[in-house]
């Protein structure tokens, strides 16, 4: 069997890198992080690391383990959905001003349930794409979808929680800094649990 990227896995990756570019610029721009490279860069990087990844994926996949391609795409949505996650909640930080425990809280929710949505058109029609005969309808694997990223959800706004909320602003960083802190950390932990739930229970592929 054939392991490596098609055309259109390219297309998407280098669709999902632009992205990622997008709404990692609110990022930027609310946090005031700095770049230490000049935004062009970055502009032309994310999507060309998008396609390295997907192009090593394959290679993995074709001599290890055929595992190694859904990964590589797995990342790259991943990656694009913490890219909307953390987009939106500086969106939503940058738009209102508010920075109240309340409203930190209730920005992450928002932001966490784009996401997901952002998250099962990705993982269903592209990392685990499979023929339609051998899948269940929408609404039954969307309603499974559900279910896992919900657990999900719990462990990474968990983390969040405490990093953010319990623990507070480390090293002189500000809120506006310390609450994509929060969100990243909390990413990370459920990216593991999320590629796994995905793939036996949601997708089966």
């Amino acid at each position: 069997m054939d392991h490596f990227p098609s055309r259109r896995d390219y297309g998407l990756a280098f669709f999902g890198g632009a992205l990622i570019v997008l709404f990692l610029s609110v990022v930027v721009k609310n946090a005031a992080v700095p770049l230490f490279l000049p935004a062009w860069f970055w502009a032309l990087a994310i999507p060309a690391g998008a396609l390295c990844g997907v192009w090593f994926g394959g290679f993995l996949a074709a001599r290890v383990r055929p595992v190694f391609a859904q990964f590589a795409k797995f990342a790259v949505a991943g990656l694009l959905n913490y890219s909307v996650d953390l987009g939106i909640l500086n969106s939503l930080i940058l738009v209102t001003g508010n920075t109240s425990d309340f409203a930190l809280v209730g920005f992450r929710v928002v932001s966490a349930a784009m996401a997901v949505s952002n998250s099962f058109g990705w993982n269903r029609w592209w990392t685990f794409a499979k023929p339609q005969e051998d899948r269940g309808s929408i609404a039954s694997e969307y309603i499974k979808f559900i279910m896992a990223s919900a657990l999900g959800i719990a462990v990474n706004f968990g983390i969040y929680y405490i990093v953010v909320i319990l623990i507070g602003p480390l090293g002189g960083l500000s809120i506006e800094r310390w609450v994509n802190v929060g969100a990243v950390a909390g990413s990370l932990v459920g990216f593991m649990f999320n590629f796994l739930s995905y793939k036996k229970f949601v997708f089966k592929a």
